[in-house]
């Protein structure tokens, strides 16, 4: 069963120390959210008793695990569909929700339970400028259950983060965008300077990866029913060559959709192994 708590925001006096720290270190990650995230998850855990604690945030369509400490530690960088779980609950009640007997034979997300042993969940909602963007959520009190207390230090905690986070991710985009803008840039200079049209297309691949922080990039050109790399960076330099079948790729979708498309893992792509050269480490 789970119970929805409401609350004023007012965390116990005993903890006002710890929280003012707490406020501190945010600032402190102004410029940067996955610090800011960071700090969250670890305060969070320290505060609660907790064995495990993560911020996750809406990607998309998707949920993005920003920070993840303790038992919960290896779900940090994850990026999952959004689906029936704690997380999306809290998000549509926009309050604290806490489960102190976890069921999984009743949870939407059974195998997640098993898989990391979660008994207690509490969770709290990170808004900003009136909207739920994301979730903290902490797993297995010390004390063997959360208390009324645990859900408004934990609100407490995701009041005092989700501006803290959300500002630092809005500095960040401004950042980035400001980057994809010089890049351009760059690319129409080539493009309007240069006779070398591999040159071209090798500098976009650079660009891409970098942009996306991505390890690397091909481009590639439609050549009658198939598909060439015409350029590389990075990871993908003298590992994507030559021609390949559309129907083969991961690339090949996003030109049968007509729009981007991306996975969190190739390996879920139904024809992937058509392509077995590009996937062989």
């Amino acid at each position: 069963m789970s119970t929805t708590v409401d609350q004023d925001s007012t965390a116990p006096t005993e903890h006002a120390a710890e929280l003012l720290t707490l406020a501190r270190r945010l600032a402190g990650a102004a410029e940067d959210s996955d610090a800011a995230a960071s700090i969250l998850a670890e305060s969070i855990a320290t505060l609660l008793g907790a064995e495990g604690c993560l911020v996750s945030s809406l990607d998309d369509g998707f949920f993005h695990v920003d920070a993840a400490v303790g038992r919960l530690a290896p779900l940090e960088g994850e990026t999952n569909r959004i689906t029936e779980s704690r997380a999306l609950q809290t998000l549509r009640e926009g309050r604290v929700v806490i489960v102190n007997d976890v069921d999984d034979s009743t949870s939407p997300d059974p195998d997640i339970l098993r898989e990391f042993g979660v008994r207690q969940v509490a969770s709290a909602p990170l808004v900003a400028g009136g909207a739920a963007f994301g979730v903290l959520l902490a797993i297995n009190s010390a004390r063997g259950a959360f208390s009324d207390d645990d859900a408004s230090l934990l609100q407490r905690v995701a009041d005092l983060g989700s501006s803290a986070v959300r500002n630092a991710r809005l500095l960040e985009r401004e950042r980035q965008s400001a980057r994809e803008a010089r890049a351009l840039g760059e690319i129409v200079k080539h493009l309007n300077q240069s006779l070398e049209v591999e040159r071209v297309f090798t500098l976009i691949a650079e660009h891409a990866a970098d942009l996306l922080k991505g390890a690397g990039a091909t481009v590639t050109m439609m050549d009658g029913g198939e598909l060439r790399v015409v350029g590389a960076a990075g990871h993908a330099v003298g590992r994507f060559t030559g021609v390949l079948p559309i129907e083969g790729v991961f690339s090949g979708e996003a030109l049968r959709r007509r729009t981007p498309v991306r996975t969190s893992d190739l390996r879920l792509f139904a024809r992937w192994e058509q392509s077995t050269e590009l996937f062989d480490d």
